[in-house]
C-alpha cells in the first residue's frame, strides 16, 4: 500500500485483502503491529473515492473487534477517517453501513464514546438513519448499534436526544417493522436512552410505546425481541405518565403473552415481571394485569425458576405491588405464591 499509494486500485484491493486477513485475532494484531491501520488511513486521505473509503472503513471495522487492535485505530485517526468518509458520501448505504458497523465496535470502549461523539459521529450516524431509512436495514441495525453504545455515556444520551435521535430510532421501527434485527437494537437503544427521566417521556411522546408493543405483536416467535421490548417497557414504565399509554395499546397484554410464550426463558420472565411491577404501582393496572393472567404467570415463573436470584426477587416485587388490591390478594394466595 506504501509503495504504491497514488494507486487507487491497489489501495482498494490491498484494503479488501486485509479485511479478509482480520477475520483471524492474530492476524489482526500482526496487520495493526505492521503498520496496517496507518496504511489504511493514509490510502483515506490520498484518495477520497467512494470505492476507497467504503473499503478503508470495511477493513478498519474487522480490524476493530480485538482492545488492542480497537486502541490502535482511535489513536491513530481511525474514528476521525470512518466519520469524515460518512459525511463526504452520505447516501452511499453500503460505506454507511460498514461506517456504522465499525463506530459500534469501537464504541463499545468508553473512551471512544467521547471520541466518537466529539468528532461528529452521533450527528453522522443520525444523518446516514434519516438518509438510508427506507434502503437498508442493515445500515437502521447497525446505526442503532453504535447509538446504544454511545448512549451508556451520560452527556452521549442527552445529545442524541437533542439531535433528534429518539425519533429517528422510532422511525428506523416504523420502516422495518417485519425486520426482527432492527427491532431489537432499536428496544435495546431505546432502553439505554431511556436512562434519563426526560426521554423516557420524550420517547413515549415520539411514538415509541406503541412502536415497542408493535414489535412484540409483529414477532411473537422471538425471543429476543420480547425480552428486549420488555426490558424497554420497564425502563419506560418508570414515568409514572406512560402507565396508562402503556396499558391502553396493549402493553400488559404483550408482556404477559410474551411470559407464557417464553417460560423457560429467564431473560424473558425477569425484564417481563419488572415491567409488570412498575406497572403495577398503578391501581387501575393491578386489576388489568390479574384479569390478563399475570399473577398466574409471575407464580410460575417463580416456580420453574427457583434458583434465579434476579427473578425471584422482580416476581416478588410485582406481587408486591400487586397485592395492594384486595381481590388480588386472594388470587394471589389460591394461585398457590
Amino acid at each position: 500500500m506504501t509503495k504504491y499509494s497514488i494507486e487507487a486500485s491497489v489501495q482498494v484491493s490491498a484494503c479488501e485483502e486485509l479485511w479478509d486477513l482480520a477475520k483471524s485475532s492474530d492476524n489482526r494484531v500482526f496487520i495493526v503491529n505492521t503498520g496496517g491501520v496507518t496504511a489504511i488511513i493514509d490510502a483515506t486521505k490520498e484518495h477520497k473515492t467512494e470505492y476507497v473509503l467504503h473499503r478503508a472503513c470495511r477493513a478498519l471495522h474487522q480490524l476493530a473487534f480485538d482492545e488492542e487492535t480497537c486502541s490502535s485505530i482511535s489513536d491513530g485517526g481511525g474514528i476521525v477517517t470512518i466519520i469524515r468518509a460518512m459525511k463526504m458520501y452520505p447516501v452511499a448505504s453500503e460505506l454507511q453501513n460498514e461506517a456504522c458497523a465499525a463506530l459500534a465496535v469501537l464504541s463499545k470502549h468508553t473512551d471512544n464514546q467521547v471520541a466518537i461523539a466529539d468528532a461528529g459521529g452521533i450527528t453522522a450516524v443520525l444523518a446516514t438513519m434519516k438518509m438510508c431509512k427506507k434502503a437498508d436495514d442493515m445500515v437502521q441495525m447497525n446505526a442503532c448499534k453504535a447509538l446504544q453504545h454511545l448512549a451508556q455515556n451520560d452527556k452521549n444520551r442527552l445529545s442524541i436526544a437533542k439531535a433528534g435521535g429518539i425519533m429517528t430510532i422510532i422511525t428506523a421501527m416504523q420502516a422495518h417493522p417485519a425486520v426482527p434485527d432492527v427491532q431489537v437494537q432499536a428496544c435495546i437503544t431505546l432502553h439505554e436512552i431511556a436512562k434519563d427521566a426526560d426521554n423516557k417521556a420524550a420517547i413515549a411522546s415520539s411514538g415509541g410505546i406503541v412502536a415497542i408493543i408493535s414489535a412484540m405483536q409483529n414477532h411473537p416467535g422471538l425471543a429476543a425481541v420480547q425480552a428486549n421490548a420488555c426490558a424497554t417497557l420497564w425502563s419506560l414504565g418508570y414515568n409514572k405518565g406512560n402507565y396508562d399509554l402503556i396499558e391502553n395499546v396493549g402493553g400488559i397484554v404483550a408482556i404477559i403473552s410474551a411470559m407464557k410464550e417464553y417460560k423457560a426463558e429467564p431473560v424473558v420472565q425477569e425484564y417481563a415481571c419488572e415491567a409488570l411491577s412498575n406497572l403495577a404501582a398503578k391501581e387501575e393496572n393491578q386489576a388489568a394485569i390479574a384479569d390478563a393472567g399475570g399473577i398466574t404467570e409471575i407464580i410460575t415463573t417463580m416456580k420453574e425458576h427457583e434458583t434465579v436470584a434476579q427473578i425471584q426477587f422482580t416476581a416478588c416485587g410485582a406481587l408486591w405491588n400487586l397485592a395492594s388490591n384486595t381481590d388480588n390478594q386472594v388470587s394471589i394466595a389460591r394461585a398457590g405464591a
